[in-house]
């Protein structure tokens, strides 16, 4: 029931992972077409405003031909029409006088009506030359009249331009089914791909490689030896029995750092915060959980007390390992809960050309040296051990060990309990002999979903920088 539940556990994580990943790729490419749409729409009104004013200008030139026309017109038709009035009139008199010349020919003498007939006869020949102009007289063609009004021309707007159609524009919500299935299907299929298979198919990819290929490697490899020109002095270190409380002195000129939740007793003295350990590696100090500390300085008794213990967990154990002008001891992060000396120093080491490092997991050994005191729990009982040759311990349950002491990796569990059950793979195997600190068990796993995977993230990648 548990593995199912485990089994479960890890499919729903990866479950909701996948999906927020989908989730948040998809509104990304929301925002981005929601910035398109808004940039498409700004676009739209800048051309619509070009467009009205282009037409406007258009309009405006129209309109002024078609009033120069006119006025052209105008100016053609009072020409017309004086000529024509002054043909008419002439036309009339010219009537008139031929009526009166024919209404009296005859009482006129001959020679007089002759002389009349003569003068009848110019005048209906001038009559004709009139009528013949008036007929060539042509009337100017009245211009076209103005068709096109503003709102005429603003109901001709394109399609794009219309205030209807920005406005949808910019309020058009792209969050439908067929959006999230083409960003999902076209944009970004590779990824949600590549996503998937490291989710639900690497880990087991990678278990069967280190299982098969890399833990035998690990066993046939060469040790790994951090310190491997020091001397094998066995009284360069030293332990004292382990107790679930410790009082320390504090003599002369020393003082004692203590990390905040371990002490619950001390006579009076000056105490202060002290924020980092050791202020020349601040970032290794926060990694080994060496900030915040309280360091109690010697006080005007001739010697001042300070008992360790843990605050929370009364069956955590405490034990002392005092070090003399040592190269270098490796404690696990967290488990040092104070420490004394001034020789004390911290020490980092990086191995990234060792494949068996890396390989291990450990690219980065941060370590002590000098001379002091370090004040190290752990959970259960806390035991020192001096390795005889060929023997193994799980590496959960080692506290700290000494540099010069050689180790390798050997594989130690079924692929079935290292797959389905999450068991290290790897004990710490001693092929000759050294000296370890050793925990009869290594804490409680937080059983939250989230806050496991957080806790494996966060340990593989102290693991790797030697925390």
């Amino acid at each position: 029931m548990k593995l199912i539940l485990d089994i479960f556990k890890t499919l729903f994580s990866r479950i909701v992972i996948l999906f927020l990943v989908a989730l948040a790729l998809v509104a990304m490419d929301v925002g981005k077409q929601n910035k398109q749409n808004y940039l498409l729409a700004a676009d739209l009104l800048k051309e619509k405003e070009a467009w009205i004013q282009t037409n406007e200008e258009k309009l405006l030139e129209q309109t002024n031909a078609q009033s120069a026309e006119h006025s052209k017109y105008l100016s053609a038709l009072k020409i017309y029409t004086t000529k024509k009035s002054s043909l008419e009139l002439e036309k009339t008199k010219i009537d008139l006088e031929i009526s009166i010349i024919e209404a009296k020919l005859h009482w006129f003498n001959k020679p007089f009506a002759f002389k009349k007939k003569k003068e009848l006869k110019k005048l209906k020949k001038n009559r004709k030359k009139i009528v013949k102009r008036l007929k060539g007289l042509k009337a100017p063609k009245p211009p076209n009249s103005i068709t096109l009004s503003l709102e005429d021309m603003k109901d001709g707007l394109p399609v794009q331009y219309s205030d209807v159609y920005i406005h949808q524009l910019q309020n058009k919500s792209v969050w439908s089914g067929d959006f999230i299935k083409k960003s999902i299907l076209n944009n970004h299929r590779n990824v949600l791909l590549v996503l998937f298979f490291g989710l639900f198919f690497a880990p087991f990819t990678l278990k069967f490689l280190n299982f098969f290929l890399f833990a035998p490697l690990a066993k046939k490899a060469d040790s790994i030896r951090i310190n491997p020109e020091s001397n094998n002095q066995d009284d360069l270190v030293q332990y004292g029995e382990t107790h679930k409380e410790i009082m320390v002195d504090i003599e002369n000129s020393a003082c004692l750092f203590v990390k905040p939740g371990w002490f619950n007793l001390n006579t009076d003295g000056l105490t202060r915060t002290r924020i980092f350990w050791d202020w020349s590696n601040p970032f290794v100090s926060y990694a080994l959980g060496l900030v915040g500390m309280t360091e109690f300085l010697h006080g005007n008794q001739q010697t001042r007390q300070v008992k360790l213990a843990s605050e929370e967990d009364p069956n955590q154990e405490i034990i002392t390992v005092r070090l003399t002008d040592h190269p270098g001891y490796v404690v696990k992060h967290g488990h040092v809960v104070a420490l004394t000396g001034d020789g004390l120093r911290l020490k980092k080491q990086w191995r990234l050309m060792d494949w068996k490092s890396w390989l291990f997991g450990n690219i980065r050994y941060v370590y002590f040296q000098g001379t002091g005191t370090l004040y190290v729990h752990g959970y259960g009982n806390v035991t020192t051990s001096i390795a005889s040759t060929d023997s193994r311990i799980k590496e959960r349950h080692i506290v700290g060990f000494d540099t010069r002491t050689p180790f390798k990796m050997a594989r130690t569990e079924t692929f079935i309990n290292y797959w389905l059950y999450n068991k290290p793979l790897y004990d710490v195997y001693f092929p000759e002999q050294g000296n370890f600190l050793q925990q009869q068990s290594f804490g409680k796993r937080d059983e939250k979903i989230f806050r496991s995977l957080l806790e494996d993230v966060l340990g593989s990648i102290g693991k790797v920088l030697g925390f």
